[in-house]
């Protein structure tokens, strides 16, 4: 079954200019939010790999107001002016993505929520199977079982339609998302909702009643579910209930001159990406910015020990340690004059967070004692002093038992130097 991806580009857009280190270009241009999108880009795409998907595209919010704004004046009108410096860098977004050979959508009229929804229904329709990849809740009302799955990659999980009827999500079928979203109104898209009437009493509401003219009929009713204050406020409330639930509820029918079949995944041209870090004067940071570094991120190997050979040679006297961190068994103090503890490095899996499964990856891990670090910033103190395998054994052991039976031993407390005039004789 073909697969088609579906980024929320302007979602990916925010989370780099909110996340990344400011930089700019020799003549002011502000990139680091250019930078950020990119490398979010590409390991998604590194990520989605392992799902196989055949056909991909980055969906954008196009300039200016919506049909959403005709409808209510006061659509988003909480939210902030973009500013200027992201303003800046929202063309290069488009080359971004073109450079990573992913085709780019925008309407203008439209947000890019109706885009993915439309895009989405349009893959079902051709038989095919489609991934949003968004944090907007509002996408949730597109799962569909085996067609349209939501992967979040804040939470990094995928999203299904359990997950929608669960009490940590809407509580309903992906389908009446917007009914609750009608009645408990969304602070993020400014949609008023109902005085008093929160997202948990919404969803009780609409498993009830089906949906907002359900729920009037019975305010009018004075059913007893609903108590007295709650048919006083809803009773007349159904022109008002009707537009909010338009203005939640995503369009599937946007009018797209495009056929799916541009979207098939492109290869990535290395010279293209090369050329548009030039542009950006980043061509010097491209393996940060992509990750690209071979000792952090490589194929895996069905070796259970990879890279033991590295052990063995680096316990040969006169052997220089390499730059990069190798996978072994090694000791060293955490403050000078402390007791040496256990570390060591090694490789795992990397599981790709839309599908659960090896991405094809590994990633270097470290440990010191015992908690995880950063097998960079630890590489510079452990290489000096290689043990064998057994030894880390020894010390890992030695140090689990001081701590929880001789805890006045200098194994227990590694954070602190030795007195050696405590120490007894």
């Amino acid at each position: 079954m073909n697969h088609l991806l579906l980024i929320d580009a302007s979602g990916f857009v925010h989370r780099a200019y909110h996340a990344g280190a400011k930089r700019y270009r020799s003549d002011g241009l502000p990139t680091w939010a250019i930078e950020g999108f990119l490398g979010l880009m590409w390991r998604l795409l590194g990520a989605a790999a392992a799902d196989a998907p055949t056909h991909v595209a980055a969906v954008f919010d196009a300039p200016g107001k919506t049909f959403r704004h005709e409808l209510f004046s006061g659509y988003k009108t909480n939210r902030p002016a973009r500013a200027a410096e992201l303003s800046a860098q929202m063309p290069f977004m488009r080359h971004a993505a073109e450079a990573m050979g992913i085709a780019q959508i925008e309407r203008k009229g439209y947000e890019a929520d109706d885009l993915l929804a439309t895009l989405a229904a349009r893959a079902v329709k051709a038989g095919m199977r489609a991934t949003i990849v968004s944090s907007d809740k509002d996408m949730l009302q597109l799962v569909a079982a085996g067609k349209v799955e939501i992967v979040d990659p804040v939470a990094h999980a995928r999203l299904t339609e359990a997950d929608v009827r669960s009490s940590r999500k809407f509580g309903v079928a992906p389908g009446r998302v917007p009914e609750v979203q009608a009645l408990a109104g969304d602070a993020v898209d400014n949609i008023p909702g109902i005085a008093g009437i929160g997202l948990k009493t919404a969803a009780a509401l609409i498993r009830n009643f089906q949906d907002v003219e359900g729920v009037v009929k019975a305010a009018r009713g004075r059913s007893p579910i609903l108590s007295a204050g709650q048919r006083r406020v809803l009773k007349d409330a159904l022109p008002d209930l009707q537009l909010y639930r338009k203005l939640a509820t995503l369009r599937r029918n946007v009018p797209l001159r495009l056929d799916l079949e541009t979207l098939r995944v492109r290869p990535i041209e290395r010279a293209h990406l090369n050329d548009f870090l030039k542009v950006l004067e980043a061509s010097g940071r491209a393996e940060s910015i992509l990750g690209l570094d071979p000792q952090l991120a490589r194929a895996v190997e069905p070796d259970p020990l990879p890279l033991a050979w590295w052990r063995r040679e680096l316990e040969k006297p006169g052997q220089q340690p390499p730059d990069e961190p190798q996978a072994g068994f090694y000791k060293r103090r955490l403050v000078r004059g402390g007791p040496w503890v256990g570390g060591r490095i090694w490789r795992e899996p990397e599981t790709d967070f839309i599908t659960e499964k090896p991405s094809g990856r590994d990633i270097l891990q470290c440990e010191v004692g015992d908690r995880r670090s950063d097998p960079l910033a630890e590489w510079p103190r452990l290489c000096s002093h290689p043990i064998p395998e057994a030894e880390y054994r020894h010390r890992t052991a030695t140090a689990k038992w001081t701590k929880d039976y001789a805890p006045h031993e200098p194994e227990a407390r590694p954070d602190q130097p030795i007195n050696w005039n405590r120490m007894p004789l």
